[in-house]
């Protein structure tokens, strides 16, 4: 298990602590902590979450309080008053916001939001004339002026937050996120920072990291050995599509660094 997982434990076992002792989060009395959609159990008696260093007792704990992990495609690590949340550690590996997607997904969530996906396709192109040019390689920044989504994130926050709060390119997620819960220590709530829809680019935005990936994302068998149903989607894949250093890059990868 990796830092962050620990740290997403360790954030909740706190949660629950907080309802036991009647804690305000960010302003509201905890009365619900669930984990899948069932309610967590407070914590054993001789427990003290603050001295919990060994991985074996932090899962141990974890279990005899009914935590599990969420399931493939959840946006929500916990839900708090019955809403979502997702839990992200400043101690851990930057995380992915966007995980390898070819166009058609992209096409399927503007649709969903009502959004056009023209602008995103020229943002796409802008990358890979710069990149074709030498400008930067697979990664560019969006600390780096040359970036060509640095200039459009009023456009990219309804589509960056879809991936964020509510699914994939695929579908809708059986458990969205309200919000999600940022800190550097998971057992010291008064410096635990929230975010929501209208906040959460503006915090990840200088952060991200954007590149065109071959091999997950793509279709197996891309351009011309797909299936029949992934043929149908090929215009669209072979928008965002170059042959570059010896392979088919079109899948879209956005990522945080530190």
């Amino acid at each position: 298990m990796n830092k962050g997982e620990l740290d997403e434990i360790l954030c909740i076992l706190k949660l629950i602590k907080m309802r036991e002792n009647k804690t305000l989060f960010f302003s509201k009395e905890i009365n619900s902590i669930k984990s899948n959609g069932i309610e967590l159990i407070d914590l054993p008696k001789n427990i003290n979450i603050d001295r919990l260093k060994d991985e074996n007792e932090i899962i141990q704990v974890a279990k005899s309080c009914n935590l599990k992990k969420s399931p493939a495609g959840s946006k929500a690590d916990v839900h708090i008053n019955e809403l979502g949340y997702s839990i992200k550690s400043n101690r851990s590996a930057p995380p992915a916001i966007v995980n390898h997607t070819s166009r058609p997904g992209f096409v399927n969530v503007c649709k969903r939001i009502g959004v056009n996906i023209g602008p995103l396709d020229n943002i796409i192109k802008d990358y890979w004339q710069k990149r074709n040019e030498g400008e930067f390689g697979e990664d560019i920044k969006n600390s780096d002026k040359k970036s060509p989504f640095v200039n459009h994130l009023e456009y990219m926050r309804p589509i960056i937050n879809y991936f964020l709060f509510d699914g994939t390119g695929q579908k809708n997620s059986y458990y969205p996120s309200e919000g999600i819960i940022v800190f550097e220590n998971p057992l010291n709530s008064n410096e635990w920072n929230l975010y929501n829809k209208t906040n959460a680019l503006d915090f990840f935005w200088h952060k991200l990291v954007f590149s065109l990936r071959s091999k997950k994302g793509m279709p197996i068998g891309y351009p011309d050995k797909m299936s029949k149903k992934a043929m149908l989607q090929k215009s669209s894949i072979d928008k965002w599509t170059e042959y570059i250093d010896s392979d088919f890059r079109g899948a879209l990868h956005i990522r945080t660094t530190k």
